[in-house]
């Protein structure tokens, strides 16, 4: 974990800030997150409000290491409150973590029926790019099936499912079978992870996407128009 926090640090100026910070500037700053990040560090807390619980409820099971006898009441007042600080800042950080969550899964588009004028934008934002993939080629596929996941249903990279309608509609656009479409799905997170070139043009063109969207009276799906 702490390398992972090192890694975030590196993305951005201050080295201060606490992990889930870290990620919630990144986000701001449109860097896509490994949800994974997140997933461990929910993890961490969980199991760590669980062992507070327990020493909440039952006290230490050990003396103090600042016991001078073998009484094993003493030092369990300060190990308590001890226990109680961390607690209440893990507390603090869940809810931070869920907000977090929400802003990751929360969709910058919902309606479907705008996914052909994405399709568009990402046909001329890509034709300006040095070597983009060729329309018909898997790879080409690939990226816009990225683009439209991270869009329109970002849950799909927490392990959720896509959401409803979106699948039938790429099938439609590509003219390919939705077991076909859901093969694609499922590639599409480790070739951004594993990809630089890959990464760096579906980054590009969602950002391109965002600020088109953002341009046009912030009304997201309603307004755009290509």
């Amino acid at each position: 974990m702490e390398a992972k926090a090192e890694n975030l640090q590196s993305e951005i100026k201050d080295t201060t800030l606490s992990e889930s910070d870290l990620i919630l500037q990144l986000i701001n700053q449109k860097k896509v997150v490994p949800y994974s990040i997140y997933e461990d560090q929910q993890k961490k807390i969980e199991e760590l409000l669980s062992e507070l619980l327990i020493l909440r409820e039952h006290g230490p099971t050990r003396i103090s290491a600042e016991s001078k006898d073998d009484t094993p009441e003493q030092g369990i007042p300060v190990m308590k409150r001890s226990a109680l600080l961390q607690f209440d800042n893990l507390v603090r950080e869940k809810t931070k973590y869920k907000k977090l969550e929400q802003d990751i899964i929360t969709p910058d588009l919902q309606d479907l029926q705008t996914l052909p004028t994405v399709y568009e934008w990402v046909q001329q934002i890509s034709s300006q790019i040095k070597d983009y993939p060729k329309k018909d080629t898997t790879e080409y596929k690939h990226l816009f099936i990225y683009i439209a996941l991270m869009l329109y249903s970002p849950r799909f990279f927490a392990g959720e499912c896509l959401i409803r309608g979106l699948r039938d509609e790429l099938a439609k656009l590509f003219d390919l079978s939705p077991s076909h479409i859901s093969n694609l799905c499922r590639d599409v997170p480790y070739r951004h992870r594993s990809y630089s070139n890959f990464q760096r043009n579906a980054d590009y063109i969602i950002d391109e996407i965002l600020f088109r969207i953002k341009s046009s009276s912030g009304k997201k799906d309603k307004c755009i128009n290509v």
